[in-house]
């Protein structure tokens, strides 16, 4: 059986339907039937369903007919070069519609295959996604995760880099980090919504972040992504959003929109002490193999007592802007790699510097060598006997 994708058909005539169904059947298993064109049109605009990648429609629609669905149609995102077949009837047809002799069940399949050979090879190519972070770290283990799942995957370092990959691949998913340089999560997620509207489709973005706060849910909102998960990432939400937007499947972790904190985040200062380690994300990290916990259990300890004497410094330094960018990283980083503790005296430290208070991040960074200390010790001991 060729892979043509999915193929929907559309005609009111039941008998015949199912005479073309048959002949469809034999090239794909992957057909949809539509017995009306608003019923179509619907289906088209579904965005949570697999994407259609030939239409195949009778010549004697009834309601607005087939012209009139079409012309809609090429109006509607990702649309606007699907292949059309049009079975039986006569006359003209507009550029990207074929038409074929509906008496003649060797003509259907060989215009199926021309349509598919000449406008679907990319959109047919195994769906990849685009992991986006400024830190090697999470970049590495958000990637392993999602290949994980048998989705194929790259990455970028920072918005300007992920909308050339964008510009150069259609994604059917980017997990995109709000805070880096150049260019952030939400000038990022406007520039690709934009390309969408100039060249059709919609690319499904995710903000990956660790902050937290229902202005950055609105603020993700109207820069135009589809949900928003905070850091650390919980498996089973990344795997939710690959079932929603690569797999076409339902989950009941996944929501449809960005939405708001039903309630504030508890905050560092009274939140309950943490375990020092969370062995179950250690656990999986392990389960990637030598490689993978290398370049991130294995880099991230390397450079832990370097990055904590670059928090001392800035904050000697007065420069609360930098302090608070770099903490906010770094317990990014922490979080997503199970230093639970450590992770949270982090979070005391950025709410300081972020309002400037420089003596209560002097107290929230005494603690921080000891604490990264015993959390090396820890990692290096998890899985010894």
């Amino acid at each position: 059986m060729a892979d043509l994708g999915v193929v929907l058909l559309v005609d009111a005539d039941a008998a015949r339907r199912a005479e073309w169904e048959k002949i469809v059947r034999e090239q794909s298993s992957a057909l949809e039937v539509c017995t009306l064109p608003a019923l179509a049109l619907g289906r088209l605009a579904q965005s949570n369903k697999a994407v259609v990648h030939v239409l195949v429609v009778a010549h004697d629609l009834p309601g607005m007919g087939w012209q009139l669905l079409v012309r809609a149609m090429r109006t509607m995102p990702g649309c606007t070069d699907l292949p059309v077949l049009v079975l039986g009837g006569s006359g003209e047809v507009p550029p990207g519609v074929r038409r074929v002799d509906d008496s003649d069940p060797a003509a259907l399949r060989a215009a199926l295959d021309i349509s598919v050979k000449a406008n679907v090879p990319q959109a047919l190519a195994p769906a990849r996604a685009l992991v986006v972070d400024d830190h090697e770290i999470n970049r590495q283990l958000l990637s392993r995760i999602v290949a994980e799942h048998g989705v194929p995957t790259d990455t970028a370092a920072d918005g300007l880099e992920a909308l050339a990959k964008v510009e150069g691949h259609r994604y059917g998913l980017v997990f995109l980090d709000i805070e880096m340089p150049r260019m952030d999560g939400f000038e990022a997620a406007r520039a690709i919504r934009h390309l969408d509207r100039a060249r059709g489709g919609h690319t499904p973005i995710v903000a990956c972040t660790s902050r937290n706060q229902a202005s950055d849910r609105d603020a993700g909102l109207a820069a135009g992504m589809d949900d928003y998960l905070a850091k650390p990432l919980p498996l089973a939400m990344v795997t939710a959003q690959l079932n929603r937007w690569i797999f076409c499947r339902e989950s009941a972790e996944c929501g449809s929109t960005i939405r708001p904190a039903a309630t504030a985040p508890e905050s560092a200062e009274t939140a309950k002490p943490l375990p020092l380690i969370e062995t179950a994300v250690l656990r999986r990290i392990c389960g990637y193999g030598a490689e993978t916990k290398a370049l991130t259990v294995g880099l991230y300890l390397t450079e832990l007592d370097l990055r904590i004497i670059e928090l001392q410094s800035l904050l000697s330094a007065g420069n609360s802007d930098q302090l608070h960018q770099k903490t906010h990283a770094l317990k990014g980083t922490s979080g997503c790699l199970g230093a639970k503790r450590l992770s949270q005296q982090l979070q005391l430290l950025e709410n300081a510097a972020r309002v400037d208070d420089l003596e209560a991040a002097q107290a929230a960074l005494v603690d921080l060598p000891a604490l990264a200390a015993a959390t090396r010790e820890a990692m290096l001991g998890f899985g010894k006997t």
